[in-house]
């Protein structure tokens, strides 16, 4: 937003999100955990912001990496994403698992 630029599509848990970024007019979908429960999403509805919700194991960056790939994403540009053994290895947290196996999945178009 502030180099004048605008997501078509925020996808996430909502806690980083800006509120401009949510009052863009993008697509908003919010991660949820696997039984639906979506706790991004009170905080959107607070702002008036119409939202989708999407339940999916895994990580926030998992769930956005996926839903580009089933779209037939052509190339995805990770930025400031877990790149490396290092980065899974640091993080210590069993959700990292999925993310490892997500990465094998679209590895063929990820930058």
């Amino acid at each position: 937003l502030e180099f004048g630029l605008k997501p078509d599509i925020i996808l996430g848990d909502m806690d980083s999100v800006s509120d401009a970024a949510l009052q863009c007019g993008a697509e908003v979908i919010v991660h949820a955990y696997a039984n639906g429960k979506a706790p991004g999403l009170q905080r959107v509805t607070d702002m008036g912001v119409e939202a989708q919700v999407f339940p999916i194991t895994g990580t926030s960056e998992d769930a956005a990496m996926l839903l580009a790939w089933e779209m037939g994403a052509s190339l995805l540009v990770a930025v400031g994403t877990h790149s490396n053994m290092i980065d899974f290895l640091e993080k210590g947290r069993k959700g990292m698992a999925s993310t490892f196996l997500v990465r094998l999945k679209v590895g063929s178009i990820l930058v």
